[in-house]
């Protein structure tokens, strides 16, 4: 059940709260009260009417559904000509606007024909109601970054870590956005303990924490790595990273991570991810953790696996929190069977010596990129409370990885992103959700079920005491 007394449920679209009338509208106060004998032997030919009509009716049901809409697109980078989209950039919102930056791509050609992968310092800025983004050669980063975590705070876009092609950072910095002079604004905090890029990160109350990710991009190695900064003890000499006790699993690339500050659910949440080391084939993860602040203590929590299915990963994808009463919604994540297809033969690839099996080692690699149909659609929900994973819809296009959904205006903005291996999109997507009145086909075979065995019910017992009665009446 919901806050409000609502149930939870599904609707084709998104995921929804329902809520239906619990009385009958004719009757109030639930009905007449009938004493003598007559109105009694009359009482089950009313209650067989009754249920017959409302047998013909469907009950309407207020509905939220997530619904989505393209924003524009984001721009080319100058001196580019066009805009093939962004993995891993920091996004998030600001002085009111949307700001992305940052971020890594293919601009020239496609990994699989050799295309060099390059890093980005520019930074967009989409103003609300505005058709276009604004781009000018002064929005920059500090240094061109990509994989690092963002987070939306009062005061502006929190940018941890990251990393370029050499190297993983430490640095950690605000963002603003000064609509009055319309300039992005840059402000050092304190830094993090160790460099880190590929991890995730959330707040709960005011404080960040970050989970996951590498502190090289010479060696391949996933980390435990738990780090929190405590927003509230900024311009103190206590504002400074804490290194706290990491959750009890493996350590991981790319993990989900989400947070609630209120209800029965609140803590640090951090889901799947995937295992890397040097030399050794990557483990995908399908755990899930919460961390709770009060406590110091981590829980293990239910396996991804939503309604009955396989637990599956979902590294590398979006985790999207509406609010601290409902469920933490999850989009997309890596295909995991390719993925495993793609490394098996890359490593091959490196063992070969034989120019011919080089060649055909290749062009397998190659097709696995060529004929990839894009990461999964599938949203899922995690509802904090029941500890379970339900399907909660489908994202409308080809869902992205690397990106993050921002909270912007009444709704979620989702920036860019990879969605399919070195394939990067422009698009910008913003989720809402939206009340409707319904009568879809769920809620009414539901109430049409419940009346049925009502009537049903009734039936049995009428035709019970009428047979009773026969047998005590004298015969003529």
């Amino acid at each position: 059940m919901g806050p409000d007394g609502g149930g939870i449920g599904l609707q084709a679209g998104g995921f929804v709260r329902v809520r239906t009338s619990a009385g009958n509208p004719r009757f109030p106060d639930g009905g007449p009260i009938i004493n003598d004998r007559t109105d009694q032997t009359r009482r089950p030919r009313f209650a067989i009417a009754a249920c017959a009509i409302l047998l013909c009716t469907t009950p309407a049901a207020a509905v939220k559904v997530m619904t989505w809409r393209e924003l524009p697109s984001l721009p080319p980078s100058p001196g580019q000509n066009a805009q093939p989209g962004l993995a891993g950039p920091f996004a998030g919102a600001a002085g009111g606007a949307l700001i992305v930056g940052g971020g890594a791509n293919f601009p020239d050609a496609p990994p699989w024909f050799g295309g060099k992968k390059a890093w980005w310092d520019d930074v967009f800025v989409l103003r609300p109601g505005a058709l276009a983004w604004l781009t000018d050669g002064r929005f920059k980063l500090p240094r061109p970054l990509a994989y690092g975590v963002s987070i939306t705070t009062d005061e502006g876009v929190v940018c941890i870590g990251g990393c370029d092609a050499d190297r993983c950072y430490a640095d950690v910095f605000l963002l603003t956005w000064n609509e009055d002079t319309k300039l992005i604004g840059i402000e050092a905090l304190t830094s993090l303990p160790a460099p880190l890029a590929f991890a995730a990160g959330a707040k709960v109350d005011d404080v960040i924490y970050v989970a996951g990710g590498v502190e090289t991009m010479t060696e391949n190695r996933s980390t435990k790595r738990f780090d929190a900064l405590d927003l509230s003890k900024r311009g103190t000499d206590e504002f400074a990273w804490e290194s706290l006790e990491p959750w009890p699993g493996p350590a991981r690339t790319l993990p989900v991570a989400a947070g609630q500050t209120a209800g029965a659910g609140a803590g640090f949440y951090l889901f799947s991810g995937r295992t890397a080391a040097p030399d050794t084939p990557t483990e995908h993860l399908t755990d899930a953790y919460r961390y709770v602040p009060q406590t110091g203590e981590w829980e293990r929590l239910a396996d991804i696996a939503p309604e009955g299915e396989p637990p599956r990963s979902v590294n590398a994808a979006t985790a999207l929190v509406w609010d601290d009463f409902h469920p933490i919604l999850v989009l997309g994540g890596a295909d995991v069977e390719r993925f495993r297809k793609q490394e098996q033969t890359e490593r091959q690839m490196r063992q070969a010596t034989d120019p011919a099996t080089l060649d055909a080692l290749a062009a397998q690699r190659r097709e696995v990129f060529e004929t990839h149909p894009g990461f999964p659609r599938q949203i899922l929900a995690f509802d904090t409370v029941a500890q379970i994973w339900l399907m909660a819809g489908m994202f409308p296009d080809m869902c992205p990885v690397t990106t993050v959904a921002v909270p912007w205006g009444d709704g979620f903005a989702i920036t860019s992103g990879e969605i399919r291996p070195g394939v990067r999109t422009p698009k910008v997507w913003l989720g809402r959700f939206e009340t409707v009145t319904t009568t879809g086909p769920s809620t009414a075979r539901r109430y049409h079920a419940i009346l049925a065995i009502g009537l049903l019910a009734i039936l049995a017992v009428s035709l019970y005491y009428s047979r009773r009665k026969s047998r005590r009446e004298p015969s003529a």
